[in-house]
């Protein structure tokens, strides 16, 4: 979705303003960047990786002409302060002041560097190599397979991506490892003690009604309430941060707070759907260090394209209801396989017959037929779906909704389904109307 939405935009015509986090997304399609940081507008020319070099070398130029200017300020100031109580030199110690005064007048200020107060430090390990996990021709799904025959060995520090379209099985292949929902068929092995460590992308495991501090409190009871308040600090959180509620948190301090919880585990293996959600690029990329200097085995679901390709090793694709287990990241899948699967699909899709809609034609010497719904009741239906309509439009704007997948994923299906029903109840009122 996110690459047809690039391709789409390369083609558009006009001015485009976007926002984003995603490195590849933002690389594909600016070349300039609008910067807001410290209460300064910054622009720069390019894509994100040139913004990032520029940011560096702006920083570097700006440091040394402070440094030149202080040094410069301590020289006059030196010969001020030495030689204005000699009569013979006060003239000139005047002239430097006034040339000190200049420089105050267009004092060049300290330039400072946007640092990231989060420290991400996650414990764990498997000895590499040694199997974790092995799946066996597993299919998954609810009342019928979303993906079947999937097979994949699993070590230790392997670092996997799982990736797919919307919809496509990801949320389901996760809870199914988890023992949350039943697999329909096939082998699930753990290989190692369940030692695991899970990240929600929807937050599910947060106790909405409890403070920040409560709910690590609650967790780890043994730990003293500065033990707590230090480490929720290493995690962007101040004392006064702790006190709030939960429920009132937004969804990137939500996504921290998670973080920090789950640093204070040993995990060996670590499951995490959209880590990466709500995370601002500072942060992103502390949790990426973080995260290639685990010592344990990763499965990580993303959309995060840049992520991934820094991290992971492995992928295991969901397309078209198969898995593909590649060795590699998914810059090279992409093109040693996808491009070839996706281009198959759409060359099906071209020399498959067409279905060709009958046109109900009606002679006017025969009796017509009208639909078993009357016209009254055709009517309300569309009333009742042009409603539900306009409501799932409102929900999609909702940051609840646009930031969770899975909820896309609900409603985006269901606003299809009902444009079909619409569809199929207009053609039935054209009955009734001719």
């Amino acid at each position: 979705t996110i690459e047809w939405l690039e391709s789409y935009l390369k083609s558009y015509s006009g001015a485009l303003l976007f926002v984003s986090h995603d490195r590849y997304f933002i690389d594909a399609l600016s070349d300039k960047i609008f910067e807001l940081d410290q209460g300064q507008f910054n622009i720069y020319v390019g894509d994100y990786s040139s913004y990032s070099k520029q940011k560096r070398e702006r920083y570097l130029t700006q440091l040394e002409a402070y440094k030149r200017q202080q040094k410069e300020i301590k020289k006059l100031q030196w010969f001020i302060d030495f030689y204005m109580p000699k009569p013979r030199f006060s003239s000139r110690a005047h002239d430097r002041e006034k040339k000190l005064a200049r420089i105050e007048k267009n004092k060049i200020d300290k330039p400072t560097q946007t640092k990231n107060n989060i420290h991400i430090n996650l414990t764990g390990k498997i000895r590499k190599g040694k199997e974790v996990l092995k799946i066996d021709d597993l299919s998954i799904g609810y009342s019928s397979p979303l993906i079947t025959g999937i097979n994949a060995d699993i070590y230790g520090k392997d670092r996997i991506a799982v990736m797919g379209s919307n919809g496509s099985g990801k949320t389901t292949f996760v809870k199914t490892l988890l023992g949350q929902i039943p697999k329909l068929s096939g082998d699930i092995d753990f290989l190692i003690e369940r030692n695991i460590g899970y990240l929600s992308q929807d937050s599910i495991q947060l106790n909405l009604d409890e403070t920040i501090f409560d709910y690590l409190h609650s967790l780890f009871p043994d730990y003293s309430d500065q033990k707590i308040y230090d480490h929720l600090a290493r995690y962007g959180f101040s004392y006064e941060d702790d006190k709030k509620n939960i429920q009132n948190l937004s969804g990137g301090e939500k996504m921290r707070l998670i973080i920090a919880e789950m640093t204070l585990h040993d995990y060996d293996f670590l499951i995490l759907d959209e880590p990466t959600n709500h995370l601002d690029m500072m942060t992103k990329q502390e949790l990426l260090d973080a995260l290639n200097d685990y010592q344990g085995t990763l499965l990580v679901v993303s959309h995060d394209r840049y992520f991934l390709d820094a991290l992971c090793d492995k992928v295991l694709y969901f397309f078209n209801k198969k898995a593909y287990f590649y060795h590699g990241n998914y810059t090279s899948f992409k093109q040693e396989v996808l491009d070839s699967l996706e281009a198959e699909i759409e060359l099906e899709k071209k020399n498959s017959p067409k279905e060709k809609k009958e046109k109900v034609t009606y002679n006017t010497h025969q009796k017509k037929v009208y639909p078993k719904l009357s016209k009254q009741k055709i009517e309300e239906k569309l009333a009742k779906l042009e409603s539900e309509l306009s409501q799932i439009e409102q929900d999609l704007q909702k940051e609840e909704v646009y930031s969770s997948y899975q909820k896309m994923e609900d409603l985006t299906l269901r606003q299809k389904q009902i444009e079909t029903e619409y569809e199929s109840l207009m053609e039935m009122l054209e009955i009734y109307e001719n």
